[in-house]
């Protein structure tokens, strides 16, 4: 399982909490969501067998997956139904129905149309890093990360984590472009969003170009900040660092996925080990690479 987004937490909290995590994700195993259930979240295992292990463990990283279950009931339908309601009450009462009336209405309709609804199920993948006390997420969706955290949280109260966040990281990724240069062993690739501080929806997508050119040089002595760019971390990993320190758009060098080639290994839980030993290690040292380019790890 290659993370092609992440979100990493800080673990403030003492990190033996997390040592009987198998125990504790057991308290919340995944359960289909129920007739009128809307929506579900628990524990799954993080390969694609049917049963198995909830924590892979590799030193010390500790690989979990939570799987989600939401009905979909989409919008329009719930109005179609409930406008033909509405409009048959009214003419058979001769009156106009309130909206109280049809807000208690729109419930019915939906509790009528929820058993009958589709599924859409989704996976959230994360893992332990119990040496550097992090959380690491495989996304980096405001919704689905509230979800996982909610989660976690319930499933060991006492966890308390934070966003893990860089420092300077705007004025610093400016500050690459405006001297024509940023540290080893990263390199600028050729795309970027510039900002206006004053009016932050004021965007600039630079694609395609040298991000050193006079143009964008131009933008960044008129004040635009850069809020996201393209880096490349030792010739191995591609990714868009963003100003709160996601990191999306991952891309893995072919140097790093045959690693796990040399293995041969025939069966599918082998070889997602081999990949999250081999993706751990290197997210490993690039993170930690990273925070100290920031002045945030010594």
């Amino acid at each position: 399982m290659w993370f092609k987004q992440i979100k990493i937490f800080e673990v403030i909290s003492p990190i033996d909490q997390i040592i009987s995590l198998e125990e504790q994700l057991e308290r919340l195993i995944f359960e289909p969501c129920g007739t009128n259930t809307p929506f579900t979240a628990g524990w799954v295992t993080p390969t694609n067998e049917e049963e198995g292990i909830l924590v892979h463990d590799y030193k010390n990283y500790k690989m979990i997956c939570l799987q989600t279950e939401e009905k979909i009931v989409p919008i329009y339908v719930v109005q179609q139904e409930l406008t033909a309601i509405i409009k048959q009450l009214e003419l058979a009462q001769q009156r106009t129905i309130s909206n109280k009336e049809k807000l208690i209405l729109k419930h019915k309709v939906y509790s009528t149309l929820l058993p009958k609804a589709f599924s859409r199920i989704n996976k959230i993948y994360a893992y332990f890093d119990t040496a550097n006390k992090w959380l690491i997420l495989n996304t980096i969706n405001p919704k689905k990360a509230e979800v996982f955290l909610a989660t976690i949280q319930k499933t060991i109260e006492e966890l308390e984590i934070r966003p893990l966040s860089a420092k300077n990281l705007t004025t610093t990724m400016t500050n690459w472009l405006q001297q024509e240069n940023c540290p080893a062993p990263l390199c600028i690739e050729d795309h970027c969003v510039l900002k206006e501080p004053r009016k932050i929806s004021k965007l600039i997508r630079c694609q395609g170009q040298d991000l050193f050119s006079k143009g964008i040089q131009l933008f960044l002595k008129d004040g635009y900040q850069v809020d996201q760019i393209v880096i490349t971390w030792q010739d191995q990993v591609t990714f868009v660092l963003k100003e709160n320190f996601n990191l999306s758009s991952v891309r893995y060098g072919e140097q790093i996925i045959s690693a796990t080639k040399m293995y041969l290994l025939d069966h599918a839980a082998d070889r997602f080990i081999a990949d999250f030993i081999i993706m751990t290690e290197t997210l490993n040292l690039m993170i930690n690479n990273l925070l100290k380019i920031f002045n945030k790890k010594d």
